[in-house]
């Protein structure tokens, strides 16, 4: 029976002047990204198809002129359905494109010094930033995963990683490693800001 080899860490961290860094990259969900190539493949031949549609129709309107009596009604009519869901479908793609750019290029930075924690999210030119004042932070903590899998009162962006406390709101973070990993940085962290820590790890049980 072969051994198994522990788990190498996903992050990779940086000693930063008075502080530090962890790079923890995105999740790779290998199949659903290949179905979603696929869905992208037909989702651009329709979004093409209704363009070109749209573009023929707005050429017909102005050379011809708007039709008249129940059939301008009825083009409107139409117009509107092809517009509304034109709208969702493109939202649709956008939402899938990005899915897959996170996931080959995404990274959450997670900058921790004595006076600024900052959380940002980064794929390729893009990027989000948040920073909280450490004065305002308490309670940084490990945010177990859910024991049972029925268990509702937790969801799934709000589980697993890291978790602090600001002001009157939980904010929820490194959820792209696993809890001995979360276990791990936050036993760093806890070193460098032990008055704002809790070993009193979190779970919704």
């Amino acid at each position: 029976m072969a051994l198994i080899k522990p788990a190498q860490p996903r992050h990779r961290k940086e000693v930063i002047l008075n502080g530090l860094r962890y790079i923890i990259p995105a999740q790779r969900q290998w199949l659903g990204m290949l179905f979603m190539v696929a869905w992208l493949s037909v989702w651009a031949i329709a979004e093409i198809g209704i363009l070109s549609f749209c573009f023929s129709c707005i050429r017909s309107i102005w050379t011809d002129g708007l039709p008249k009596g129940g059939a301008l009604f009825g083009g409107a009519f139409i117009g509107l359905l092809i517009t509304i869901w034109l709208a969702f479908w493109t939202y649709g793609g956008m939402v899938a494109i990005a899915s897959i750019v996170w996931q080959l290029f995404g990274r959450e930075i997670l900058t921790v010094t004595p006076l600024i924690l900052s959380i940002e999210n980064r794929a390729l030119c893009l990027k989000r930033s948040y920073e909280y004042p450490i004065s305002e932070v308490k309670d940084i903590r490990v945010n177990r995963w859910p024991v049972s899998s029925d268990d509702d009162k937790q969801t799934e962006d709000e589980a697993g990683g890291l978790a602090m406390d600001h002001g009157m709101a939980t904010i929820y973070f490194a959820q792209e490693i696993e809890e001995a990993e979360a276990k791990w940085i936050w036993s760093e962290i806890n070193q460098l800001l032990p008055e704002h820590c809790t070993d009193v790890f979190h779970a919704s049980v």
